[in-house]
């Protein structure tokens, strides 16, 4: 038997997880993160949600992050419109260990960006 997800459930694996989500209205600009968002850029969570929409105009972008402790992680950010509209929701996920890991990963696809501390 299968077992159907409640949206408890998803909540709680997401939250279990460390994965970051977020959504964002392209025509208000308005836009929104879980607490996992402002961990992965070193944001304060009283600081408003940076953009990503210079990020996430291929939907799928791997990006590299240099927090204030001078430490660099690497994010794997993933995204899509919502049925077809002007909103978009995704995710981001810490990927570093396993950037690190493979040993032919290729920059090629990465931007660093610092996000400092307003």
């Amino acid at each position: 038997m299968a077992m159907i997800w409640s949206p408890d459930r998803v909540a709680m694996a997401v939250e279990n997880s460390g994965i970051g989500c977020w959504w964002w209205h392209c025509e208000t600009g308005e836009i929104g993160w879980n607490s996992h968002m402002y961990t992965l850029f070193d944001k304060a969570p009283s600081s408003d949600p940076i953009s990503l929409s210079h990020v996430l105009h291929t939907i799928q972008r791997v990006l590299r992050v240099l927090h204030r402790d001078c430490s660099i992680i690497t994010i794997m950010a993933e995204g899509n419109s919502v049925d077809g509209s002007r909103k978009m929701t995704g995710i981001c996920v810490d990927i570093t260990d396993l950037a690190v890991k493979t040993s032919h990963w290729s920059g090629t696809a990465s931007e660093q960006h610092s996000m400092s501390q307003p």
